[in-house]
């Protein structure tokens, strides 16, 4: 069993915080409310990454007409953002599991943690602007962004916020930057 007595909490700081935001992601990406508009007979209509919704409830998938390129490659931004997150968690989870040899700590968790933290964030931001500069993609009239367009964008910041404190956590209070110095007076 590994020895768990070196391991700190701060390492898992980070990890938390970009967990609530890999779950706002997920349900960001799962849902169908990233734009709204009027539809042709003048009825609400959202639209996802992946359905179209009507007044009635009633979701139907994307037709393949209107599936263009800038809606793929929004979709495979946002998901590799959720994959890549969810990557970091389980890679802070395992951190445990590696042994330590008296003071010394194994950081290469930590560090790839919070990398797939901004890896995660860089790459859903890019999903986020490719919907809001295209989403008017099918053509419903006037549109606005939605509940799930705003969830993600929060999801983002909140998994940005976790990555600069995970990245802070291993510089500041592990690589020197936090230096203890020695005086020593010579009284003679």
């Amino acid at each position: 069993m590994a020895d768990t007595d070196g391991i700190k909490a701060r390492y898992f700081i980070s990890p938390v915080i970009i967990f609530v935001g890999a779950a706002l992601s997920t349900i960001g990406v799962i849902t169908n409310h990233w734009t709204s508009g009027t539809g042709l007979n003048n009825n609400n209509v959202t639209y996802g990454l992946w359905k179209v919704c009507g007044d009635n409830g009633h979701c139907d998938p994307i037709p393949a007409q209107y599936v263009t390129s800038e809606l793929l490659a929004c979709r495979g931004f946002l998901v590799f953002g959720t994959v890549a997150c969810a990557i970091s968690i389980i890679m802070i989870l395992v951190y445990p599991c590696f042994p330590r040899r008296g003071d010394s700590e194994n950081k290469l968790f930590p560090i790839l943690s919070a990398a797939f933290g901004v890896v995660a964030d860089v790459s859903s931001l890019a999903g986020l602007a490719v919907w809001a500069s295209v989403k008017d993609f099918i053509p419903i009239g006037q549109t606005t962004l939605g509940f799930s367009f705003i969830v993600c964008g929060f999801a983002e910041m909140i998994i940005l916020l976790g990555s600069l404190v995970g990245f802070k956590s291993i510089f500041y209070h592990q690589c020197g930057y936090r230096r203890r110095y020695i005086v020593i007076v010579d009284e003679g």
